[in-house]
């Protein structure tokens, strides 16, 4: 049965996953950064209805590359495969399971355990993967329009949080010995997490708006031009871009994250030069890094005593922090190559502690030994596809010919990208729902295979530019 003509050209897939998206994204920091059991469970019910967008559609299941089938695959699979019974005999001759399995042969009846050393752990921790996973997958059924609309979504989130934590820190941060600001989040690096990945977003937003000069003709260059630009709809928007550019620079100052303020700078820095062709080649530079010396030098005056103070002082945590991942890498080689099971880190991770450290540890702060800790070998693999798909991606957009908007976007989500997968060296971000909603989604909008809606755009626009073609006339007759 053919669809009515009216449906022709709708992409329901696409409004759908973008609304269930757009719910992820608004939805997740609002709770603790979703870091609660009432929140995710509300965050695990939506993803469900974004699976079943994502999946069940065969037209959406076209949409998904063969790499990112098998990765999402492969994450999926590892707390499933945790929760799978053995005999107790085959599961003691696991590593790092011996001294337990005389635990376990002591209670009468116990013949079988699971994989996972404490399977409710691993089932808690296996739902809270539905909300990244469904994000991931539903950045894949985005169209152009669709990804605009997201990204602005994700901006305007972020832009929130950010207004949120400077007046946390402009009400209290006098008071307060340490005050940070943190949004709605427990943990300020976390907050600086969720900027650092919308940072470069916004900058490759700001470039594509300044790069578009579909309306500047009329208005010239110079500073004349400028004001003219800055007076319309478009000049608007770019006030607009670099406004919120300032808030989540001034934010990440304010959150006092030594790793975010840091990778800020290198955000930054990496976004200027990438997004230069965009804006005009290399005259580019002159602009966007006016724009952008505007912005950091506002940021860094009003925060550069707290910037000062930051990194004078050195909390207990941060001598802690390597220990604390030394003594994680121990717990991952003991459980390795099974791992101990997805979400029981913090119970079986004492034994491994450092006696010097007496704060309760409950995150390796480094996202990646903890992964491998839990999830062993596959989640080994789960970390090194991940980054060959990414590797792989960067390549593709490099060699693109056609510099049009949505490369731009995606570069911007990939360095997003980029800043969060170092700062998860020393930090637990990608265990906070909320940063890992916003992380999947980016990967599946920097890994979707767009096919720019623009062209029809440019074919219009072709169609106009051509000249018509003289109409032949009828010979006129001569006259006697």
């Amino acid at each position: 049965m053919n669809a009515p003509s009216h449906m022709e050209g709708r992409d329901v897939p696409g409004s759908a996953a973008f609304f269930i998206a757009a719910v992820l994204i608004a939805f997740a920091p609002l709770f603790r950064g979703g870091n609660r059991p009432f929140p995710l469970l509300v965050l695990e019910l939506v993803a469900l209805a974004g699976l079943a967008v994502a999946l069940l559609p065969e037209r959406s299941r076209e949409r998904i590359p063969m790499g990112a089938v098998v990765f999402a695959a492969l994450v999926a699979s590892i707390p499933l495969l945790h929760l799978v019974p053995l005999p107790l005999e085959a599961w003691s001759a696991l590593p790092g399971r011996a001294p337990l399995a005389e635990v376990l042969r002591a209670q009468p009846g116990t013949t079988t355990h699971t994989l996972s050393v404490i399977p409710f752990e691993t089932e808690y921790a296996g739902l809270a993967l539905l909300p990244p996973l469904a994000a991931f997958l539903l950045g894949f059924q985005l169209r152009l329009p669709h990804m605009i609309r997201i990204l602005q979504v994700l901006v305007a989130v972020a832009a929130i949080e950010a207004v949120l934590g400077l007046i946390q820190y402009g009400t209290l941060g006098g008071g307060v010995a340490g005050m940070r600001a943190s949004g709605t989040y427990v943990n300020p690096n976390h907050f600086a997490g969720l900027m650092l990945m919308v940072l470069p977003v916004a900058l490759m937003g700001l470039a594509v708006e300044i790069g578009d000069r579909t309306r500047d003709r009329k208005f010239g260059r110079g500073l004349l031009g400028v004001l003219y630009r800055a007076a319309g709809s478009k000049g608007t928007k770019v006030l607009v871009a670099v406004a919120v550019i300032v808030l989540l620079l001034m934010a990440i100052v304010f959150s006092r994250s030594r790793a975010g303020i840091m990778l800020a700078a290198l955000g930054v820095a990496i976004t200027t030069i990438t997004a230069a062709p965009r804006i005009g080649g290399p005259r580019a530079y002159g602009l966007m890094g006016l724009v952008l010396a505007v912005v950091v030098g506002f940021a860094a005056a009003i925060g550069l005593i707290p910037v000062i103070d930051r990194f004078a002082e050195i909390e207990p945590l941060e001598n802690d922090r390597w220990p604390m991942i030394l003594a994680a890498v121990e717990m991952a080689g003991r459980y390795f190559p099974v791992g101990a099971g997805m979400g029981t880190f913090a119970a079986l991770y004492p034994p491994f502690q450092p006696p010097e450290i007496l704060a309760l540890v409950h995150r390796a702060h480094n996202d990646y030994v903890e992964w491998v800790a839990e999830g062993g070998l596959l989640a080994l693999l789960a970390i090194g596809l991940g980054f060959a798909l990414f590797v792989m991606r960067l390549v593709t957009l490099r060699r693109e010919q056609d510099k049009n908007r949505v490369h731009y976007l995606q570069v911007g989500a990939a360095i997003g990208l980029l800043l969060m997968a170092l700062h998860s060296l020393v930090d637990f971000n990608l265990r906070i729902p909320a940063n890992a909603i916003v992380f999947a989604l980016l990967a599946g909008v920097l890994l979707a295979r767009q096919q720019p809606l623009q062209l029809g755009e440019r074919t219009r626009n072709r169609r106009a530019q051509v000249p018509m073609a003289p109409i032949p006339l009828a010979p006129v007759p001569e006259l006697d």
